[in-house]
């Protein structure tokens, strides 16, 4: 999966897509929020950083992204807990424990769980009534010259994710029992200056859970074929977006 120190250094793109899910929560004064897929923790400094009184419980799957996050959260360390665990699965103690929380939130990270269904079901319950669910993720093509470059070296993506689209999402929520769900697409280019620069950014953000049982050597071999498929035309993201709240008070 995902090197940590190396995701971190190379994951400005999604650092500042983060920023605009951020944008989206209404946080009361000493809210809990739950970062699903916290990662290296890029976007939980923001969120701990502009809101004083917030507290944070970052989820990641990966230890060596919860490692990296611990490192960059030190200085909040009163106000942030980690917890390793897959969001592909039911909910472990180390998580519920905690009890409700007022929002959840999440960015790159639900295109990685296989059934959104049963996932949102499980965040519905963790959230208190009212509570706010924002995500961005991967949506229906996004990535998918990469893939096809991929798949053309005989490495197999299919069955890893789950790009759902805006319509498949919206009803996942409301079957979950969210209400005032919106979600919607949009395209986002990554543009990197030289062919080097493409193949640090796929080997350490794109390609790296397709490629998890290779040696950094083979990583970045197939990232130099896959940059050299894509060319210069830059990476096409399509983010699918959701705003949902649990009924209640």
């Amino acid at each position: 999966m995902w090197h940590g120190p190396d995701y971190d250094v190379l994951s400005d793109p999604q650092r500042s897509w983060g920023a605009a899910v951020l944008d989206r929560l209404d946080l009361r004064d000493g809210a809990t929020v739950l970062d699903a897929g916290a990662g290296s923790g890029r976007v939980t400094e923001s969120l701990l950083a502009t809101n004083d009184e917030v507290r944070v419980i970052a989820v990641d799957a990966s230890a060596s992204m919860l490692d990296a996050a611990r490192r960059r959260l030190e200085r909040f360390a009163d106000r942030v807990t980690f917890v390793e665990m897959s969001l592909t699965e039911p909910f472990p103690a180390s998580l519920t424990s905690h009890g409700p929380v007022d929002a959840v939130l999440s960015t790159g990270t639900f295109h990685w769980v296989l059934d959104h269904e049963a996932l949102y079901r499980r965040l519905f319950d963790l959230l208190v009534p009212g509570g706010q669910l924002v995500a961005q993720f991967g949506g229906d093509g996004s990535v998918a010259e990469v893939r096809s470059a991929l798949a053309d070296l005989g490495i197999d993506t299919t069955g890893m994710n789950n790009y759902a689209n805006a319509p498949q999402t919206l009803e996942w929520c409301e079957r979950a029992g969210f209400v005032e769900v919106d979600a919607w697409m949009h395209d986002e280019l990554v543009e990197l200056p030289d062919h080097d620069a493409r193949v640090e950014y796929l080997a350490a953000a794109v390609i790296a859970p397709y490629v998890a049982g290779c040696t950094p050597a083979e990583r970045r071999a197939i990232a130099e074929q896959v940059a050299a498929s894509v060319g210069d035309r830059g990476l096409r993201f399509v983010r699918t977006n959701l705003v949902a709240r649990r009924p209640g008070a």
